[in-house]
């Protein structure tokens, strides 16, 4: 999880990032969305229990980062994409 901006910092610090614009964007949504989708995956058996109270808990974590945030609750992959290229 990218939920700390020194992992951020790192992660870019070892990449040649000569000529390359970067963008650093955090996919965010509510509480109720990551409850939902975390249950789901629960279900099926993608992702066990304990990783609910986890993320929950990570969730405020992104407020602090030093990213373009997309709230990505009640959006399609397809929105989301449009979103992200709509940055450049």
């Amino acid at each position: 999880m990218l939920h700390e901006q020194e992992i951020i910092n790192t992660l870019i610090s070892k990449l040649d990032v000569q000529n390359v614009h970067v963008i650093c964007i955090s996919l965010v949504c509510t509480e109720k969305a990551l409850r939902k989708r975390i249950r789901k995956d629960i279900r099926h058996h993608v992702r066990s229990e304990d990783v609910l109270a986890r993320s929950i808990k990570r969730l405020h974590a992104y407020d602090t980062l030093h990213t373009i945030k997309i709230d990505v609750s009640e959006k399609t992959v397809e929105e989301t994409v449009h979103d992200i290229m709509q940055l450049e």
